[in-house]
């Protein structure tokens, strides 16, 4: 029976020296943040067009409905001054449109007016086919559209005045400027326009088809544009954009 208690006991004194003595093999690292762009990380099985507006002589007296009517394959169905966009059958309330990822839908209606949305200011419009609603939010069943402002490609200092006057009272005057110094870029717009949109047209639906003038397509639009990015070295950018 001694021997039994002799036994158990050594047991346990050679399992407490054993623990004792085990080493900690576990290394806490921090932890690493990766980002990437939604667009070229999703980008497999969606059509996805661009439409760079640098090519373009004067984009600030074209609206952004006209552009992509013109360069892409997508419906804007317009109502007098209203312009909404409609992917594949789905409404417009289903295509989200996105400001530098930030989304600009009504809030009330889930609509985007681009009628009112003239892309002087910005660099690219990217246009995404397809439901990206896992990726960019709930409002992108049919598709996506996407506004961007980068500072790519920058490389001198700039300041541009720009007057257009048009038929049936469009009058558009734009200012911008793009200021570079060291790692810091600024660059700003502001621009005001009005169009009466007030031709004549063959009324169908009245007796004999009598000549009116459009009295529903009036636009007026005030846009004020501000961007600024610091580069703090090469891997860390902080960027500021405002529009109203």
């Amino acid at each position: 029976m001694k021997k039994v208690f002799l036994l158990t006991y050594i047991v346990f004194l050679y399992s407490y020296f054993l623990e004792g003595k085990s080493f900690i093999d576990t290394i806490e690292l921090p932890s690493v943040n990766i980002n990437e762009d939604r667009l070229s990380t999703h980008k497999i099985g969606s059509s996805k067009d661009v439409i760079s507006l640098s090519s373009f002589l004067d984009p600030g007296s074209t609206n952004l409905s006209s552009i992509i009517n013109t360069f892409s394959s997508i419906y804007i169905k317009e109502y007098g001054a209203l312009a909404t966009p409609s992917f594949r059958g789905t409404s417009s309330s289903h295509t989200l449109v996105l400001w530098n990822e930030i989304p600009i839908n009504s809030i009330a209606n889930g609509l985007a007016d681009f009628s009112s949305i003239y892309p002087q200011y910005f660099t690219d419009v990217i246009i995404v086919k397809g439901g990206n609603s896992s990726v960019f939010g709930s409002g992108s069943i049919g598709g996506s559209i996407h506004l961007n402002s980068h500072f790519n490609n920058l490389d001198s200092n700039k300041l541009v005045f720009n007057s257009t006057i048009g038929s049936y009272g469009l009058l558009n005057r734009s200012i911008t400027f793009l200021i570079l110094k060291n790692n810091i870029a600024i660059k700003g717009a502001l621009s005001i326009l009005s169009d009466d949109n007030n031709f004549k047209y063959k009324n169908t639906t009245q007796y004999q088809s009598p000549l009116v003038i459009n009295n529903y397509g009036s636009i007026k639009s005030n846009s004020r544009n501000f961007d600024i990015q610091y580069k703090y070295n090469l891997n860390t950018i902080i960027s500021f954009n405002y529009w109203a």
